[in-house]
Parts: structure tokens; C-alpha cells; sequence
């Protein structure tokens, strides 16, 4: 396969490794590079740029693809062909970033529903439209909980009259908002003003226990 040349949109965990999407400009839309293992989970060997950083939020950043490996809840995969990744610009220029705005997701229904989850058996016979989309929130707020002595980082946010509690899974972010105690704090207490534009990369994640769980891959500051 060619190259692709694509907007990072989110460097998220998954399981023990990284989870990268983000738009291609070349028009075709999201893509998701996968490593070789079954869940597709990337690590530092498969991701590191050529300047020995790793992807950020908004590079626009060049890989080679082995081929297309869809999975019936996330058909945006593409298996990568263990070359090195490449760093195009930092951040991508905004002639590049103007292809944001064309797939912002309007529709306050996510993945088919209004939950933090979908049923994953639901997509035996009817494979996912898609498992990435991009929101503009409304009243974003953080959650800090505790469970089984275990930290969570939640985002709580509006999309049109729906409300939605979603894990964020973006490395960076957990770090950022690690001062806060337990409890809901208001977007400026994560350093903001409350003035920037916040974007958010929402991605179905691998199937657990009968569900594919809604995340906040990435909490992305535009620029001005």
C-alpha cells in the first residue's frame, strides 16, 4: 500500500501499549494503525518518529500500511508494515486542520446509541459504520472516582440534550488532571481558561465482558 499521510487525533492507552487514529488528508477519512497482535495494540518500536519523538495531538504524520484489517466493531484498522514513522509537521499546518471541521459529529446519538457502551454481539451480523468520531462538547466537566483502589478519569459533557460519562484513555490528559481529588471539577481546573475550543476523539474500544465500551481517546486543545 502507499503511504498515508494523517492528522493524529488521538494517542490513547490500550491494554499495555498505545492506541493512534486520526484523519487521513487525502479525504478518505479515519484511520486506526494496528499492530501484529490480536488487539492491535501499538508500542513505542511500531510508533517512534524519526526524531525519536512519538505522535502528538494535531502532527500530521506519515506511515506505510502492510493493508486494510478491519474488525467487525472497528473497520477503520489498517495493519502497519513496521517502517518507520515519519513526522510531517508539528502541529499540521491549518490548511490541514480545516479538515477537522468537516467531520465533526453533529448527531448527539454516538455508535448507534445514547449509552457509554454498545452490546458487542451486536455487531456479529451488523458490522460498525465506524468506531472513531470527533464531538465539539458542551459543559465539559472531570470526573475523579475510585474503584477497588483503582483511579478513574471520566469527562462528562453534553452533545446537543444528551448527557455522556466517558473514561479518557488520552496518557496525557490522566496526567494533566492527576492534582484533582475525588469528586466533579469544572473545565478551568485542569489549567484551562475556559475560552479555548476543546475537541474530543471518541473511539469504541475492543469488546470486555459483552460490550464495547464509548472512550475519550483525546482532549484536544485547538489552536487559535
Amino acid at each position: 500500500m502507499p503511504a498515508v499521510r494523517f492528522i493524529c487525533l488521538a494517542n490513547s492507552q490500550k491494554l499495555g501499549g498505545r492506541c493512534i487514529a486520526g484523519l487521513c488528508v487525502d479525504g478518505r477519512g479515519w484511520i486506526r494503525p494496528v499492530g501484529p497482535s490480536s488487539t492491535g495494540e501499538l508500542y513505542l518500536r511500531h510508533y517512534r518518529l524519526q526524531d525519536g519523538s512519538e505522535p502528538q495531538l494535531l502532527d500530521l504524520v506519515e506511515v506505510d500500511l502492510d493493508r486494510s484489517a478491519p474488525e467487525t466493531h472497528q473497520p477503520e484498522n489498517f495493519l502497519i508494515s513496521g517502517n518507520r514513522w515519519r513526522l510531517i509537521e508539528r502541529p499540521a499546518s491549518r490548511r490541514y486542520l480545516r479538515l477537522l471541521e468537516s467531520h465533526l459529529v453533529q448527531e448527539p446519538k454516538l455508535f448507534g446509541n445514547y449509552s457509554d457502551r454498545v452490546a458487542s454481539d451486536t455487531f456479529t451480523d451488523n458490522p460498525a459504520e465506524c468506531s472513531l468520531v470527533l464531538v465539539q462538547p458542551e459543559n465539559l466537566r472531570w470526573n475523579i472516582d475510585e474503584f477497588e483502589g483503582r483511579r478513574k478519569t471520566r469527562a462528562f459533557f453534553k452533545l446537543g440534550v444528551r448527557h455522556y460519562d466517558l473514561a479518557i484513555t488520552d496518557l496525557l490528559w490522566k496526567r494533566r488532571l492527576r492534582h484533582l481529588s475525588v469528586g466533579t471539577h469544572a473545565l478551568t481546573e485542569a489549567g484551562l481558561e475556559g475560552d479555548e475550543r476543546i475537541l474530543l476523539t471518541i473511539s469504541l474500544e475492543e469488546p470486555f465482558e459483552g460490550y464495547c465500551y464509548k472512550l475519550v481517546a483525546a482532549v484536544i486543545t485547538m489552536p487559535t
